[in-house]
């Protein structure tokens, strides 16, 4: 008999089901989960099996996988990914592209074309394009394109946004946040925003990789 693990009583998800969730995540998005994320599977599907009106999660699972247009899918895993990511980590990877990648660039007067493939809320393409404003000659700015890419629409909307509470660009040197950043009003008080012409080098598209073919 499958285990359950229960949830406010009514729907409780089954081992079985738990495998048919960890299949359909894999084979979408080749997002890997395990029994160890089955507390944080219930909790975060349990909203939108209530929200539905589904009775079971076997049940949510055959809507989702009916649903051809994939945007149940997406909302199944925006609400299953966590998205852990900063302004600058692993800043040794800046320094590379700074000191190693960036000099024959301009040495050969090349447009540069970066890829961010998951991009998160926004941190590190937006420390990629710091780091390439300050590299670069002024005359090389408008040459730099970055796409950034996400298959979690709800980190993309944050990402386009380019809006951050204060304390989470604590790893921006203060120059570069004086340079790229603007300080929020009023209701935005603690808060900053990319400024206008660093966000216009980023190009924020939701793309899942698993499905990926090209991206012309």
């Amino acid at each position: 008999m499958d285990a359950v693990l229960q949830r406010d009583a009514d729907i409780a998800l089954s081992d079985r089901e738990m495998d048919r969730i960890v299949r359909l995540v894999y084979e979408r998005s080749g997002i890997t989960l395990h029994q160890g994320k089955r507390a944080l599977i219930v909790a975060r599907l349990h909203r939108l099996l209530k929200a539905g009106g589904f009775t079971s999660f076997s049940q949510y699972v055959r809507h989702v996988e009916t649903d051809h247009t994939g945007h149940q899918l997406s909302v199944l895993l925006d609400a299953i990914t966590t998205n852990h990511t900063s302004f600058f980590r692993e800043d040794e990877h800046f320094r590379f592209l700074a000191e190693r990648v960036v000099p024959p660039i301009v040495a050969e007067s090349r447009p540069v074309r970066l890829w961010c493939a998951a991009c998160s809320t926004g941190q590190e393409p937006v420390s990629l394009a710091m780091t390439l404003m300050q590299a670069l000659p002024e005359s090389h700015h408008t040459r730099v394109r970055l796409l950034a890419s996400d298959i979690s629409t709800r980190a993309l909307k944050t990402a386009s946004a380019g809006v951050y509470p204060m304390k989470v660009t604590a790893g921006v040197p203060p120059s570069l946040l004086k340079t790229y950043f603007e300080r929020g009003l009023g209701a935005d008080d603690g808060k900053v925003r990319v400024r206008a012409q660093l966000r216009r080098t980023i190009e924020y598209r939701r793309v899942n990789l698993v499905e990926i073919d090209n991206l012309n």
